[in-house]
């Protein structure tokens, strides 16, 4: 049972160190199957990026004197087995299998950016002024790659996000873990500072 913030924020540390694990594996797999060499080189590279995001979750374990553990992460399991299946079952061709590719990258994506966002929030109202570094350093560099997914989405004919991005005085407010809808409310822009808990 969680009682606490802080128990939660162990809990989604060990999820998003779970997705960061398995997506070190799933992109090298991406960039095998998908045949355009610019589409696998950004998978590759993407991959080195997350290993090191892998190794600064870890630094954050630390500081919270807890030893590095994994929460299996339903959410990216189910984004890897989409596109597992997709591959196995439509036997696309290239030229689909690209476009399915980073569409598949990009909703990955926006799942990590959105659990990042909310890890930083609990850090932030826990006070962990030094773990929130290591998680806005991997926030930063997701929002880079879904920024340049995106911007290589229209060579591969999918719909780019720029096109339905929220109004400035807008947040996405989602549960990461539930099946809740994710919503667009009005609200001021999320500043992340470090408050001690109550």
């Amino acid at each position: 049972m969680l009682d606490t913030l802080r128990q939660l924020f162990e809990h989604e540390l060990r999820d998003l160190y779970d997705a960061e694990n398995k997506l070190v594996r799933a992109l090298d797999t991406m960039a095998k199957k998908v045949a355009d060499e610019t589409l696998s080189q950004a998978f590759k590279e993407h991959r080195q990026t997350t290993q090191e995001q892998a190794k600064r979750l870890e630094k954050v374990f630390r500081l919270i004197d807890k030893k590095p553990r994994r929460e299996p992460c339903r959410g990216i399991n189910g984004l890897i087995e989409e596109f597992s299946k997709f591959v196995s079952q439509e036997d696309p061709s290239q030229e689909v299998l690209s476009a399915f590719a980073i569409g598949a990258a990009l909703k990955v994506e926006h799942y990590e950016i959105v659990a990042y966002q909310s890890l930083l929030r609990l850090a932030g109202r826990l006070g962990l002024t030094e773990a929130m570094g290591h998680l806005e350093q991997n926030l930063a560099e997701e929002q880079d790659t879904a920024r340049r997914l995106d911007e290589m989405a229209d060579q591969f004919a999918v719909f780019s996000t720029s096109a339905y991005e929220a109004p400035e005085d807008s947040v996405i407010i989602a549960s990461v873990n539930s099946g809740d809808d994710v919503q667009l409310v009005d609200a001021e822009p999320v500043v992340y500072s470090a408050v001690q808990e109550d």
